[in-house]
């Protein structure tokens, strides 16, 4: 009798060494490698992550750098137009003070701008813009739109210059004698008492004021021109970094 108890009592021990320990070893090396997989896969998503975010800010400043060269473009075309329009309605009405034209209408002394109704305005994307944000140069970037909307309006005015000058040459050489000079300035003469002659002389001082205006905002155009293209650079590499980007010193030189 107590040899079978012992026998019963000793079942617990073998169940305990057979079927539990096994199990509990298994559960343990499962855990382990558990453990082990998981801080593995932790460094390899760290390092890959680190990858990819090194790769997005490459990326981002490629992307930046394009967008500074774009403006860097924009600005060149921008410039050199409205410093090239300033220049020569200066030298028109220079060449004309030369030739003993001193005292005739700046308006008259002025000629039409080929090709300037096929001139078309520049605009700046917001791409390009958000790096003077970024950069915490607002000022800046409220300049390149001042601007570019300087631009836009110098072709507008230049254009309805050529409209207005146009007409007004055809509206005087239908009713007045033409004459031309030795320097090719052309001169119409209007009979006092022709019946349209106060409507001449009105649409020809119309003609002065507008053109008046326009210079002055051309040089006001050109002043803009060079100041922004001056602190193109400063303004640029306060984000991108210094030497990041090119200067404009043909631009001022002109």
């Amino acid at each position: 009798m107590e040899i079978q108890m012992l026998a019963a009592l000793s079942q617990p021990n073998d169940a305990m060494k057979d079927v539990i320990i096994p199990l509990v070893s298994g559960l343990g090396g499962a855990v382990v490698g558990a453990v082990v997989s998981y801080f593995t896969a932790s460094r390899l998503a760290k390092q890959t992550s680190a990858e990819v975010l090194e790769r997005d800010k490459a990326a981002r400043r490629d992307n930046d750098v394009r967008a500074a060269h774009q403006v860097f473009v924009k600005l060149s075309v921008i410039a050199n137009s409205l410093c090239g329009y300033h220049k020569q309605v200066e030298e028109m009405i220079a060449k004309a003070d030369a030739d003993g034209n001193a005292k005739i209408l700046i308006s008259e002394k002025l000629s039409t701008f080929a090709g300037i109704e096929r001139a078309s305005p520049v605009e700046f994307s917001p791409d390009e813009l958000s790096i003077y944000i970024a950069g915490k140069q607002q000022d800046y970037m409220n300049n390149l739109l001042l601007l570019a909307r300087h631009h836009e309006i110098h072709i507008s005015h230049l254009i309805t210059f050529a409209k207005l000058k146009a007409a007004l040459h055809e509206e005087i050489a239908a009713i007045g004698v033409t004459t031309r000079d030795e320097s090719g300035m052309s001169r119409t003469r209007i009979p006092n008492m022709h019946p349209r002659y106060n409507l001449v002389m009105t649409k020809r001082d119309e003609l002065e004021i507008y053109t008046k205006s326009m210079r002055t905002l051309l040089a006001e155009g050109d002043k803009l021109a060079r100041r922004v293209t001056e602190q193109f650079n400063r303004a640029t590499e306060a984000y991108l970094g210094e030497g990041s980007m090119p200067d404009f010193e043909e631009v001022k030189s002109n």
